[in-house]
C-alpha cells in the first residue's frame, strides 16, 4: 500500500504485449541520454537531447530513439511502438539502467518494475536480468489492487476471517 517514489526513479513497465517500456524522473533524462551516447558511441545533437527530455517514456530501440523522440504525443498513440528490446543477445534495458547508475553514482535510485497481468514470465525475467546484470537487487513491483477472485482458498480464508469477525463483534 505504497506509494511509488516521485523523485529519482526509473520504472520498467511490461504491457499486456509483452513490450518493454522505459520512464525516469525528468531530472536524470539528459544525464541518462549523455551517459548512453558515450556507451553506444553516438552523438546526440542538443535538439535530440531536447525532445529526449520531452518525451514522456522510452518505447523504442536505441537505433530508432531520435525518430521516437519527434512523434506528438497524437502520434505516439498511433504508433505500433517496438519496446526497449530485453532478449538475451540485445538487452539494451540493461544499457539504460547502467547509465541511470551512472548518472546517480553514489545516490539512491528508486527501482520499479510495473507489468500488466497479461504479460508472460518470460519478458518480467528478462528484465530481471537486466536488472541482475547491473547489480540491482532491490526494486519495487508496482501492482493494483484487485479482487480476490470469488471461490478461490484466499477468498474463502478472507470469508472465515470476516465471518468470525462478525460473530466475535456481537
Amino acid at each position: 500500500n505504497k506509494v511509488a517514489p516521485e523523485k529519482n526513479y526509473l520504472t520498467v513497465t511490461i504491457d499486456k504485449t509483452n513490450k518493454v517500456y522505459l520512464t525516469m524522473d525528468e531530472k536524470l533524462k539528459g544525464d541518462v541520454l549523455d551517459e548512453l551516447g558515450k556507451e553506444k558511441n553516438i552523438t546526440f545533437t542538443p535538439q535530440e537531447k531536447k525532445e529526449f527530455e520531452q518525451a514522456t517514456f522510452i518505447g523504442t530501440p536505441i537505433s530508432q530513439l531520435t525518430q521516437f523522440d519527434k512523434l506528438t504525443p497524437e502520434q505516439v498513440k498511433a504508433t505500433n511502438l517496438p519496446g526497449i528490446p530485453v532478449d538475451s543477445s540485445n538487452n539494451e534495458l540493461a544499457s539504460w539502467i547502467g547509465a541511470a547508475i551512472a548518472v546517480r553514482m553514489g545516490e539512491t535510485l528508486n527501482y520499479l518494475i510495473k507489468g500488466d497481468d497479461a504479460a508472460k514470465y518470460s519478458t518480467f525475467s528478462k528484465v530481471i536480468d537486466a536488472f541482475k546484470k547491473n547489480d540491482v537487487y532491490k526494486y519495487m513491483l508496482i501492482t493494483n489492487a484487485k479482487e480476490v477472485p470469488e471461490g478461490s482458498e484466499l477468498y474463502k480464508k478472507n470469508l472465515e476471517a470476516h465471518l468470525e469477525g462478525k460473530k466475535a463483534g456481537k
